[in-house]
Parts: C-alpha cells; structure tokens; sequence
C-alpha cells in the first residue's frame, strides 16, 4: 500500500499539513492484522519501505495473489478508507484543507534483464542514461494503455531500479485487481516481447555485438520491494512476487553470420589470438567541426587455443574494417593511441588505406603494436558527418535477405598479427 500527498495548496497553510509521524507504524498495524485475521498466508509480513513526510509506501508478498485477492479483495474499501483517515486524523479539517492524498492498494512492475551466458567475453551494464530511455518508453506505454481502458493509476510508471543488468519500472493502481488483469493482460502478453525487442534491437536472436551471449529478459509481476545492487537477478526473477499481470518474454543473443570478410585467407575465428575488439564503440570529437571520431577499443585476452601457432603471436600488424567503398570520401584519418600510453595522450593521425575497388576493405595499417600497445590500444575512424552521418552508414554487414549493406549499426573488423596468417573477426557497434 502506497498513501501521499498528490497536491498542494498554493500557498501552503502555516504550519504545512505533513502525513503524521507515526502513520507507517499505524499501515502496518492494520494491513498485518488484517491479514492474519483472513487467514490469508504471506512468504514476508508487511514492511515499510517509505516513510517520509509526503509517502509512506508498506509492502509485502503473498503466497498466492489468487488467495489473497479472493479473501481480501471485499475489504479493499475499507481499508483505504481506514488508510485515508489514519493519515488525516480523522477527517478533513483546516489543517489539511487543498491537499490531496492518494492511496494505492498494489503495484505492478516490470522488470527488464541481461543474463550473462558462459560465452560473454567482455561483460555489458546498462547506463544511467538507458535505464531512463527504456524506462520512459515502459511507462508511457503502461499509462496509455490504462488511461484508454479508464482504469485509476495512483502512483504512476517511472523507474524504481537502475543496476548494472536489471531495470524494474513500478506504479500503482488502485481500481480493482479484476478489472486491471480484465483490461490489461492481453496488453502486456503482447507488448513484452517489443519492450524485448527494444533492448535487443532485433525481434530474432541477432541482438547488438555488445549483447552476444546475453539472454535479454522482460518480466511483468509484483513489487519486489528495493533490489540490492549485488543482487543476484537470475533469482530475483525467478522468485517474483504476484500480480493481477504475469507475462514474460526472453530471447538469447547469438553472434551475426559470419561474413565473406576478409577478402583473404586467415584463420578469422575469435580468441585464436590474444588479441580482441571490445564490442562497443565510443566517441570523440574529430580534428575539426564536421567530423566525429568512432572508436575500437582494443584488448588483451586468453586464447582458447593456448597450445596453437595463432596463440603464440606477440605482434599486431594492422586492422581491417568492413566498410563501404562507396564512402572512400567520408574516412579523413585514422586516429591511433596505444594501450601503454596515458589516456589522455592525443591521438596520433594515419592516413586511411583501401583494398582494391569492390573489397569494401578500409585498413589501419602498419601498426606493429606489441602485446603492451594492443591491449587497451584505441583505434578511431575519423567520418566527415557532411558525407556519412553516421558509422552505420559507413560499415558494411550482412542483411536479412542475406546480402550485404551498411544501415545496420554493425561494425566487422579483423585483427592481424605480424605474420597475417591470424586474423580474428570481431563486431562492435555504438551502445
């Protein structure tokens, strides 16, 4: 249960009216008697969660949302009004006069995922900066979606939780539980997968680079109360609370086909040698205005073959993009910093190199890298933005009718050794 001050006057009465100090004691007192007396069984009592001048929030799971809502739904009334009075003293009075209070009986959340699988090589968080993205995206289409069936939001949708791989969006609703399940359970069986498919980027299991060996998991359920940040999520998801709403939805993300990239012979499996591509790309400011810096990230890892000539290798020779010929006029540099060097030092520019007409192969050659400036070394492709807006519209990857073409934000890039008989395939693309 939720209960807070949804507005105020304008201006405040002196002294401001404030929920009273001791209301979180009083909810619990009531919601935990309550359900004793019903018989109802709960895995965790009532707890506060909130306590402030303006929210108070008690939260607790029940054993089964069928039984609790069978023998506690015929109180449901009297209990917000029991809440509204506790929180007003009584009753509406001059102290409290232009305020309006809120009360909500349960939550709905959903809860957005990444499950690491055994094969992720370089682990991926959400930012801040995506937890609100996605958020706002969830909790627009859950408001639309209740306003259009007329039922009562009381605490709206907005982030409750931003951890490395959970985002949990929560509101609250206080029309009945029949009525929400009745015009809403359709909707989010269905809109599950799309939120999915909005941090996969892929309705299959071709998800962004950065996602390979990820499973992407969206659950819609009940509160859980506050999420620790070391969390273990799998079984956070596995032992959701009840809700009027249950949907879920997960896809694994696998690696892209490969492509007929290089136009060489080499062994191109990754983790041949030690050296890699982190699968996210950044970005700097270019040398002059107009022009953006995309860049590779590089580093150092075990080879899976230890034993093998390609493992052996202790020297980087050059690196090749997948990129579209058509844009020869977009690359005006290759900004280069090795690993060993402070990350502030400036990048030092090479000029770009083609393979032959047709290749579709932008080389950053000769480096010569030893395994010290390889790992954590940087590599940016400098675009003009007048002739390529952006690094999709310059790589090249393959399509789903199965040919190949740029738009798809995918970078493929090789990583050859001294000898280029070595020369791991790796994608990268932009978070």
């Amino acid at each position: 249960m939720q209960l807070s001050i949804t507005a105020f006057p304008a201006p405040e009465s002196y002294p401001p009216f404030r929920l009273p100090t001791g209301l979180c004691d009083s909810l619990l007192a009531l919601l935990n008697t309550t359900v004793a007396a019903s018989g109802v069984t709960m895995l965790s009592p009532f707890v506060a969660s909130a306590c402030s001048p303006n929210t108070v929030r008690v939260c607790g799971v029940f054993f089964s949302g069928a039984q609790a809502s069978q023998q506690l739904q015929p109180q449901v009334g009297g209990l917000l009004d029991s809440a509204l009075s506790l929180a007003l003293g009584g009753g509406c009075s001059g102290a409290n006069a232009g305020y309006t209070l809120g009360v909500s009986m349960f939550g709905v959340c959903i809860y957005v995922a990444l499950l690491p699988g055994p094969s992720v090589l370089f682990p991926y968080t959400f930012s801040a900066d995506q937890c609100a993205s996605y958020a706002d995206s969830i909790a627009s289409d859950m408001t639309e979606a209740a306003q259009g069936a007329g039922l009562a939001v009381t605490a709206p949708f907005e982030l409750s939780a931003c951890l490395d791989n959970l985002i949990k969006v929560c509101g609250e609703f206080s029309s009945s539980e029949e009525e929400v399940a009745s015009a809403l359970q359709p909707f989010v069986e269905t809109q599950a997968a799309v939120w999915r498919e909005l941090v996969s980027g892929s309705s299959g299991s071709s998800c962004a680079p950065f996602l390979t060996g990820y499973t992407v998991v969206v659950a819609v359920a009940g509160d859980s109360g506050d999420v620790s940040p070391s969390a273990d999520v799998g079984e956070l998801l596995s032992s959701l609370p009840p809700s009027c709403l249950l949907a879920t939805d997960s896809a694994g993300c696998s690696p892209e086909t490969t492509p007929d990239f290089p136009k060489c012979q080499c062994i191109t499996t990754p983790l041949s040698t030690r050296y890699a591509a982190q699968p996210t790309i950044s970005t700097l400011p270019g040398r002059s205005k107009g022009r953006t810096n995309y860049c590779f990230h590089l580093a150092l890892v075990q080879p899976s073959n230890p034993n093998s000539f390609c493992a052996n290798t202790s020297s980087l020779f050059k690196v090749e993009f997948w990129a579209d010929d058509a844009k020869r006029r977009a690359i005006t540099g290759i900004g280069l910093r090795p690993g060993n060097v402070p990350p502030t030092t400036p990048l030092r520019y090479i000029s770009a190199t083609w393979g032959a007409v047709g290749e579709d192969t932008l080389k950053a050659t000769p480096l010569n890298w030893s395994n010290d400036q390889a790992g954590g070394a940087l590599i940016c492709l400098e675009l003009d933005n007048a002739v390529t807006p952006s690094l999709a519209d310059f790589c090249v990857s393959s399509n789903a009718s199965g040919g190949d073409s740029t738009g798809s934000g995918t970078c493929w890039l090789n990583i050859f050794d001294a000898t280029k008989k070595c020369c791991p395939l790796f994608t990268a693309a932009q978070p």
